[in-house]
């Protein structure tokens, strides 16, 4: 059995839960299914993805978004924008193609921009308004290993239910590095001694995992 490569949500869950970690990605014998409210927010995520790299009108529900998305439409073309820009980090901290066999972590904004004056980044939200920045500082973290001339990057939510952006944070790299890198070292002393403690959490009653003493969920 080996490790997964790295993603934000992998290291979210392997936060909350290092046995649900263990099961869902190393064991891979629990399926987790999405809901409808998922696979909804998939599609929203595809039409957003649609107006930023094509124009393509957004759908009703989703027009709230449309004046973020038209101040990206309005960066010069020397400036980059990159609309689901797909980036992966080699173990050190280096950078590397999303495919690379030794990618160690892979993250893909939804969309940001950056020049010598700084950078930004974008995340859509469809569903209930939630606020995490270390998703944020992911992101920032792979975008600093790809392009280390930009000096800081900022970022923020953009919640299309409520039709507002959310709090807009100062990212910092070297902190998400240092926490993921953290998380790595323990995925590998667990693996080492077969064991992976389990943590009761509020997401337990949504958890997949059964046969856990902490689980809580119906069928």
């Amino acid at each position: 059995m080996n490790l997964p490569i790295l993603t934000y949500t992998i290291l979210r869950d392997f936060e909350n839960c290092s046995y649900k970690f263990y099961r869902k990605y190393v064991v891979k014998d629990v399926k987790f299914k999405p809901t409808p409210k998922m696979e909804a927010g998939t599609k929203d995520h595809d039409a957003l993805m649609e107006r930023c790299k094509r124009g393509i009108a957004l759908p009703r529900h989703l027009r709230s978004a449309d004046p973020v998305c038209a101040i990206f439409d309005a960066v010069p073309d020397t400036i980059p924008v990159r609309v689901e820009y797909m980036m992966g980090m080699l173990v050190d901290g280096s950078p590397c193609q999303w495919d690379n066999h030794a990618v160690w972590l892979r993250l893909k904004p939804d969309i940001c921009t950056w020049s010598t004056a700084g950078g930004w980044i974008v995340d859509w939200k469809t569903g209930r308004v939630w606020e995490d920045p270390f998703e944020l500082e992911c992101q920032a973290m792979v975008l600093h290993a790809h392009h280390p001339e930009v000096p800081f990057w900022q970022g923020e939510y953009f919640w299309t239910a409520e039709g507002r952006p959310g709090k807009r944070y100062p990212l910092d790299p070297m902190a998400a590095f240092s926490r993921a890198a953290d998380a790595w070292g323990k995925m590998h002393a667990y693996m080492a001694a077969g064991s992976w403690p389990k943590t009761q959490n509020k997401l337990c009653n949504w958890c997949d995992v059964k046969d856990c003493q902490f689980n809580t969920k119906q069928d």
